[in-house]
């Protein structure tokens, strides 16, 4: 039903938990204002950017990290996208 390729659970996984890594993140913290919210918001991102950077350079997939950080899924099959269904709720 989700197509072939098993790495598209892992993907999703480190995503959902990283939102709500993201999400405790906020809630422990104490703000003076609304707008710091986003502005951490912002500094996680960049810090999650920064290592997924890191790892490509590592093991030289600079070039897809770049299509995948652009939305380019020019390569996605009939079959390999049905888990994005699930994501579009959230």
């Amino acid at each position: 039903f989700f197509g072939n390729d098993n790495h598209l659970w892992l993907v999703f996984g480190i995503s959902v938990f990283g939102t709500l890594a993201f999400v405790f993140f906020i809630q422990r913290i104490q703000f003076k204002s609304v707008v710091f919210v986003p502005l951490v918001g912002i500094i996680f991102g960049n810090v999650i950017q920064s290592m997924t950077t890191f790892i490509a350079y590592k093991y030289d997939a600079l070039q897809s990290l770049n299509a995948w950080t652009v939305a380019n899924f020019a390569n996605i099959l009939r079959g390999d996208f049905e888990l994005l269904y699930i994501a579009v709720p959230m």
